[in-house]
């Protein structure tokens, strides 16, 4: 009776451990699903047709600047962007550009601040504009957003006219952009970057503050801004544009002097090769800093080539540019030059691995800047 009572308690004491373990496991799995479901909620209305998009620019330079040599890691630049659908025409978009504070207070410090918040209505077709769309708010201006996809290296620098404080890349304001016809063919393309992929070319138009999207407006004055893309041979050279692009306006100072530019851009793109010439002409610039020591905007004239060899085998590519800004008073402003050279490694779908090298020199001046650098692109 002993034995068979020791039994029935080793039994209750069995039955009593299996049903705590099963009732923990439903717990646990209780808590695992609740965690799942937090982590990834169920898309309510105001989250459907949400996007998410970011890119970062990571770095390791080594340079002189004037005369002073640097070694620095640094994070050269970074963006988040969120981009809400709202029905078949009608979009928003917010872009947060990460920055470095250097100076004040917060020298140092990573700092986020807006580079688009807009409100973007578009169409299928408008008579001969294929894809024709409208922005309000703080919006893309017509020409780097354009270049960029010519010049996929905006992760070593930036492009020659807004490096040389000439052209902003956005600002407060309004543009109108279309494609010219359909959309060419993959098999027209061959190998051509898909933006802007307009039969004919492309535009974009637009009237806007003028200080650029990081300072106030300290005039009455706006600027127009525009850029007329043609592609003369879609079916033989798809690849081939020719860019006409102008501005005109005040720079963005109380003194408001004169600002003008007009450029004559040509462009080739295939599966090998890139290549990019431009010539420009102007006076001031949008800042309104590019003038003598009267106030009076300087004229200037200034050039940029750029050429891309890629080997999509081994998805790496070597790139350089060369540009040149000139003044028309050559004596009392000296002329600025830039040259640039690297090497790429392209991985995942937009990511890069670039090794340059980056010199800047003013003509009949002894002091030149010069870095070597590498830089991790990581985008989303």
């Amino acid at each position: 009776m002993r034995g068979l009572h020791y039994r029935d308690k080793q039994s209750g004491a069995w039955i009593l451990t299996t049903g705590l373990i099963f009732m923990l496991g439903i717990q646990l799995n209780t808590v695992r699903a609740a965690v799942t479901t937090a982590a990834n909620p169920p898309a309510s209305p105001e989250y459907q047709d949400l996007k998410l998009s970011g890119q970062w620019f990571l770095g390791y330079q080594n340079g002189w600047n004037a005369g002073k040599h640097y070694r620095l890691f640094l994070v050269k630049r970074g963006s988040i962007a969120v981009l809400k659908q709202f029905g078949e025409r009608i979009s928003g978009r917010i872009t947060y550009d990460i920055t470095v504070d250097r100076d004040g207070d917060g020298e140092g410090d990573i700092e986020m601040r807006l580079k688009h918040c807009f409100l973007k209505a578009g169409a299928r077709q408008l008579a001969f504009f294929n894809q024709p769309a409208l922005e309000f708010g703080l919006v893309h201006r017509p020409w780097l957003s354009f270049e960029e996809h010519i010049n996929r290296y905006r992760a070593e620098g930036e492009m020659f006219l807004e490096r040389s404080g000439i052209v902003n890349s956005a600002d407060f304001g309004i543009t109108f952009s279309a494609l010219l016809g359909e959309p060419i063919t993959a098999a027209s393309r061959r190998g051509a970057i898909t933006g802007y992929p307009g039969k004919w070319g492309s535009l974009a138009v637009g009237l806007y503050n003028g200080g650029g999207y990081h300072a106030l407006e300290k005039n009455r004055n706006k600027t127009v801004e525009g850029r007329l893309t043609l592609r003369p041979m879609p079916s033989t050279l798809a690849g081939f544009q020719s860019s006409l692009h102008g501005a005109y306006g005040k720079g963005n100072t109380p003194a408001a002097p004169k600002w003008w530019l007009r450029s004559l851009c040509l462009t080739f793109q295939n599966q090998r090769l890139v290549g990019q010439a431009m010539v420009v002409d102007g006076c001031g610039n949008y800042k309104g800093n590019l003038v003598d020591t009267n106030g009076v905007s300087l004229l200037f004239q200034s050039y940029s080539l750029f050429t891309e060899v890629r080997f999509p085998k081994i998805n790496s590519s070597l790139f350089a540019r060369w540009d040149m800004l000139r003044f028309a008073d050559q004596d009392s402003y000296p002329r600025q030059i830039w040259q640039i050279a690297g090497v790429a490694y392209h991985f995942a779908e937009k990511c890069k691995l670039i090794i340059d090298y980056d010199r800047e020199w003013a003509s009949g001046q002894g002091g030149v800047d010069r870095k070597y650098e590498l830089v991790v692109e990581v985008g989303y």
